[in-house]
């Protein structure tokens, strides 16, 4: 008999159970949570500053300020090459270096590079641009025997000699180059329109160098003669 009531205590639990499970309904839909898109980085474009125009000073000064200026020229030195023209510039810059611009031996000096660029009548068929540029070079814990030689070297490698300018001038690879004190200026020009194959082409150049080597010649002979 007591056996019989456990069982029947047994069976009824087991029905409640089972009722109790039937009563509980999982939910039909789940709730699936979707990431925020990661943010997607833009590109800025940077715009680099116009290049600043500078004005030609008015000559003069000692040989300190040519080398922190651009004033052993001024644009009607450099216009002076056409009969109308455009001047914009100059772009200065002094760097210290191990050679020459005329040069390949190894030396210490301080150099300083003034750049014009020169339009003559833009936007016309004849339209000629040029580039004039000019160097100075001043020794820096150079000997005054080794500066000389370094001068005295590249004449006598040089293409040809340049007369009527003075200070040793020489020609070579485009470039100007004479003496003055301790200071070598050498004189370079751009002209895409010329044949530098032919000689004609190189003695137009030559030309030109010529006469703003003589205007730049002349300006350093007056700072020495003031001082």
């Amino acid at each position: 008999m007591n056996k019989l009531a456990a069982l029947g205590f047994l069976l009824i639990g087991l029905l409640f159970l089972i009722a109790g499970c039937s009563g509980v309904k999982p939910s039909s839909t789940a709730v699936v949570r979707t990431p925020a898109p990661a943010a997607t980085p833009t590109l800025q474009a940077t715009v680099p500053p116009e290049p600043a125009v500078a004005l030609s000073p008015q000559p003069g000064g000692t040989a300190t300020d040519h080398l922190s200026t651009c004033n052993l020229l001024n644009s009607r030195d450099v216009d002076g090459l056409f009969s109308t023209a455009e001047v914009v510039g100059p772009v200065h810059k002094v760097d210290q270096v191990n050679h020459l611009i005329f040069s390949a031996e190894t030396i210490s000096a301080t150099e300083s590079s003034c750049v014009y660029y020169v339009f003559h009548r833009p936007g016309k068929t004849d339209e000629k641009f040029l580039q004039v540029t000019y160097w100075l070079d001043v020794p820096d814990q150079a000997t005054s025997s080794a500066w000389a030689h370094v001068g005295t070297d590249a004449a006598a490698k040089a293409a040809q000699t340049v007369p009527s300018v003075g200070g040793d001038a020489f020609y070579d690879n485009g470039l100007l180059t004479f003496e003055s004190g301790d200071t070598y200026v050498t004189i370079g020009i751009v002209d895409t329109d010329l044949n530098m194959d032919s000689s004609a082409g190189a003695q137009q150049l030559i030309k030109m160098e010529k006469q703003i080597a003589l205007d730049a010649q002349s300006r350093l002979a007056k700072n020495v003669s003031s001082q």
